[in-house]
């Protein structure tokens, strides 16, 4: 069985350690000792030739880079502008005030590019969610682009649907991260979607609840995806029946097409909304209600159900909502979802 959470270990340095550490820095200003005196003269002449040395190199290099660029510009303007906008669409971590995402830009990827968030689970990180899901590969091939945030806390989480943080605004940050993209032309942010894990499948149903509509009429995101995540709250009474449900009232020109997976066997998010956690009191509505939330706001017409081949997903004509049992899978990625969501995304863009 795969887990999301893992042990992280913080042991204190040994006090003589520490006391070596203080011992033998660098310039201690408080020994008035020949011996010291002698020794911080030596280290501040040292400073003093390498910081000589440092200006010297950075005015050379500031005059021969000054000399390339007279040498080959033709408009002053264009060149920087191009640069700026590589630069801030590159692969790699990208900081947004007080919080952070990971971006994958493949080759063949512009400003009309698919975007795609991928949300990790409970004390992950973007890399372990990648190694789950492998989406840069079919971002390779598609030539999307993926954001990948990360999540905040001691226990690097999401504020998703009952799971698995209730305070930073975690809607909002998406939101953030779309209007980054959208001003640096990172991709088309009419063309985005949303998938995640435990933690971030709970985050993805929450976007399905919250995101609403941009400035322009247009929803946030053109589908998503959650895997072994559900609607829930934190709550100190038991929730009610799901058709009395009001923590996700969506209204019909803000749904989305969705499709969610969830393995049989969970141990760490029931299939049957268990939480398995004695130190919370959040509450989760069974994988069936969850969908069945979704497929009323969706209106879908049961009659017209659609099972797959092999049993385990349901997919209905008259709406944009597929549910996925996974029988026997624990908590874990299933081995068809990728494929899956790229497949359904791929439909709405």
């Amino acid at each position: 069985m795969h887990n999301e959470i893992d042990v992280i270990e913080m042991s204190p340095l040994p006090t003589s350690v520490m006391k070596r550490q203080l011992k033998y820095s660098p310039l201690d200003l408080d020994d008035s000792s020949p011996a010291s005196s002698r020794k911080n003269i030596w280290v501040a002449t040292v400073i003093l030739v390498l910081l000589v040395g440092t200006i010297a190199t950075l005015t050379a290099l500031h005059s021969s880079g000054s000399h390339d660029r007279n040498s080959n510009e033709v408009n002053s303007d264009e060149p920087l502008i191009q640069q700026q906008t590589l630069m801030s669409c590159s692969t790699g971590d990208i900081s947004l005030s007080s919080r952070k995402f990971e971006f994958y830009a493949p080759d063949g990827t512009s400003e009309e590019s698919p975007i795609i968030f991928v949300w990790h689970g409970l004390s992950a990180t973007p890399a372990k969610i990648e190694a789950k899901i492998q989406m840069k590969a079919q971002a390779d091939t598609e030539k999307w682009v993926v954001v990948y945030p990360y999540g905040t806390g001691f226990i690097k989480s999401f504020n998703g649907m009952g799971c698995c943080q209730e305070g930073p605004d975690d809607v909002q940050f998406a939101k953030d991260i779309i209007d980054h993209l959208e001003t640096n032309n990172c991709g088309d942010v009419n063309k985005v979607f949303s998938t995640g894990f435990s933690n971030g499948g709970f985050m993805t149903h929450r976007l399905g609840c919250e995101a609403g509509l941009r400035s322009d009429g247009s929803t946030w995101f053109k589908a998503l995806a959650p895997h072994s995540g559900l609607i829930g709250e934190y709550a100190s009474t038991a929730l009610p029946d799901i058709g009395d449900y009001d923590g996700c009232n969506v209204a019909e020109d803000v749904l989305v097409p969705i499709i969610s997976f969830h393995g049989t066997a969970d141990p760490v998010v029931g299939y049957d909304g268990q939480n398995s956690n004695p130190f919370s009191n959040a509450q989760w509505y069974s994988f069936s209600d969850t969908m069945s939330h979704w497929r009323t706001l969706h209106g879908c017409d049961a009659s017209l159900d659609v099972v797959d081949s092999n049993g385990e997903c349901t997919s209905n004509p008259s709406c944009d909502v597929v549910m996925c049992s996974l029988d026997g899978l624990v908590h874990d990625w299933s081995s068809i979802a990728t494929a899956e969501v790229v497949t359904f995304f791929k439909q709405f863009m």
